[in-house]
């Protein structure tokens, strides 16, 4: 077993090193590409043989990535390392659904605002100036009634990372279950968007830091409180979407789930998502209202 788990975690470790090379042969075009991919096989790792094991591999990983003189890529293998570490051994843990797509989507955020801001400030760029489009955009959504004040209160490009951040996690877990379900590996869990959700305790507290940042955001202008408020605002979102998903499978219309998504980008009901997100945490309508239909099943 021990022959076995050092082999195979030596072919994860130089496997990292042919992607590096092939990133170079293709002028780092698909750097973000393999970081992605290389998840899957740190996760299968860990799911095998545990965390410890996981971040010695992991470890060796960064290090030869880092050898080979590629700083921007090397930051991409260190976020795989950490969320193939964080998945694995959720996995292995047999961790609640939401615990493991919060983790995974928290430990995507805190990357993009540190590679969004570090770049901003070693490479002199005011990001703000850099989406003059997207400035014009909010103009006008802030003279919306009643939302408008909402409008006002989010910063557009705090959004935009915490947006990717979401959709790369996601992705990056679709493709988990995708490969893992092929290998013939346990894998319980399903994340359609329609299995999301958020339970009492982390939704009233994704509530409350929202109310609570929604009012500091008019009195301090700090970039940490426009991350935070976006991030809560993005959560009960996709809350509401899960809950309008469910729905179209509830009616067997499980072809217009993708709508939700799109709403996600229509000014005034994309408002109204985040009110249905938190009419969901307080009245627990999937539970009341489709219980019927899908008695027995799990969120988890």
């Amino acid at each position: 077993m021990n022959t076995k788990k050092l082999v195979q975690g030596a072919m994860i470790v130089a496997l990292f090193g042919v992607m590096g090379i092939l990133n170079v042969m293709t002028g780092t075009f698909f750097d973000s590409l393999i970081g992605y991919v290389m998840v899957i096989p740190l996760t299968w790792y860990g799911y095998q043989y545990g965390l410890k094991n996981n971040m010695i591999v992991s470890f060796a990983s960064a290090a030869i990535t880092l050898m080979q003189g590629m700083p921007y890529f090397f930051t991409i293998v260190v976020y795989s390392c950490i969320l193939g570490c964080f998945i694995g051994e959720a996995l292995k843990e047999e961790s609640a659904k939401t615990k493991i797509i919060l983790g995974s989507f928290i430990i995507s955020i805190i990357y993009n605002i540190l590679l969004f801001e570090l770049l901003g400030v070693l490479l002199g760029i005011s990001w703000n100036q850099d989406i003059t489009e997207l400035l014009k955009l909010k103009s006008l959504l802030v003279n919306i009634p009643y939302a408008g004040m909402i409008y006002q209160s989010i910063d557009l490009l705090s959004f935009f990372v915490v947006f990717i951040s979401f959709f790369e996690s996601y992705l990056i877990l679709l493709m988990i279950q995708f490969i893992f379900t092929r290998l013939k590996i346990p894998f319980h869990k399903n994340y359609h968007i329609s299995t999301f959700y958020l339970d009492k305790k982390i939704g009233y507290i994704t509530i409350g830091i929202f109310i609570i940042f929604f009012i500091l955001e008019h009195y301090y202008n700090y970039r940490i409180i426009h991350y935070i408020l976006s991030l809560s605002i993005f959560i009960l979102m996709i809350n509401g979407i899960s809950l309008i998903s469910l729905y179209f499978i509830y009616i067997s219309k499980p072809h217009l789930n993708s709508t939700g998504l799109v709403l996600m980008a229509v000014p005034v009901i994309n408002i109204g998502l985040i009110g249905l997100g938190i009419i969901d945490i307080i009245s627990d309508l999937r539970r009341k209202i489709m219980y019927n239909k899908y008695r027995g099943t799990s969120y988890d």
